[in-house]
């Protein structure tokens, strides 16, 4: 039986108030499967820039987590945000670059983005190996179906089109292969972004689009997203970073 002295609660009540407090379900949590050794670890990135969005080496580390040897791993700290905030999540075997993003390959990719609100639980699934690819949100918000959709095209757009090819350069044929190939990559993510109703999927389709941020061969698709986003968000800053791009 509970009771109750001086206004304070003790008994069993109190203890299980007190483990419910200790144990507060964390913002960001989930599972890694086919972790077989300890020295896994996943980083928390906020990218604080649209060149930071998908680039290795950029972002700012927010937290770190262990994953345990039966895959779960829990986030304890989330950005002091009043509003939404695109996150990466990277799984890594070493701790020496906690933002090393690896982007040549969509089946080999480390990293994830989501978007995160305050006061939001996200719990995830994904594969050690296969991270990107395998990469799951349980009950996920519209936006992020958005960018698992996009994840989608990125990776069945790559697998067709660039995966396994070694073009010749020196053979003016297989150089106009290659450049024919990309295009025809970067044209599925561009048709996400032309449509998509979500801006932080749209960017990080553009993004994926081109990492280093060079979009000579495709400078309509860069003008076009400035002038969609403007129409809908003109003031957000995300969109401003993204005119200020397109202005070259």
């Amino acid at each position: 039986m509970n009771t109750y002295s001086m206004g304070r609660i003790t008994g069993p009540l109190f203890l299980l108030l007190s483990l419910t407090a200790c144990h507060a379900p964390s913002s960001l949590s989930g599972t890694i499967k086919g972790i077989e050794k300890e020295g896994v670890t996943i980083y928390l990135i906020e990218p604080e820039g649209l060149r930071e969005v998908a680039a290795s080496y950029f972002g700012k580390v927010i937290d770190s987590a262990a994953v345990g040897a039966d895959g779960s791993f829990e986030f304890q700290h989330m950005p002091a945000a009043k509003g939404p905030v695109l996150l990466e999540l990277a799984i890594q075997r070493s701790t020496t670059y906690p933002n090393y993003l690896r982007t040549d390959d969509p089946a080999t990719a480390n990293y994830m983005p989501i978007l995160w609100r305050p006061g939001e639980s996200i719990r995830i699934t994904a594969q050690v190996d296969a991270f990107q690819r395998s990469f799951s949100i349980e009950h996920p918000s519209a936006v992020n179906q958005a960018l698992l959709g996009l994840r989608d095209i990125n990776d069945k757009a790559f697998q067709a089109y660039l995966a396994g090819k070694n073009w010749q350069l020196e053979d003016g044929r297989q150089l106009l292969e290659k450049e024919e190939a990309i295009l025809n990559y970067q044209t599925e993510l561009m048709k996400f972004a032309d449509t998509t109703q979500y801006l932080m999927p749209a960017l990080e389709a553009l993004r994926w689009v081109s990492p280093v941020n060079d979009y000579e061969r495709v400078p309509e698709f860069l003008v076009d997203q400035c002038t969609k986003w403007e129409k809908k968000q003109a003031d957000d800053p995300w969109v401003k970073q993204l005119c200020k791009e397109s202005e070259p």
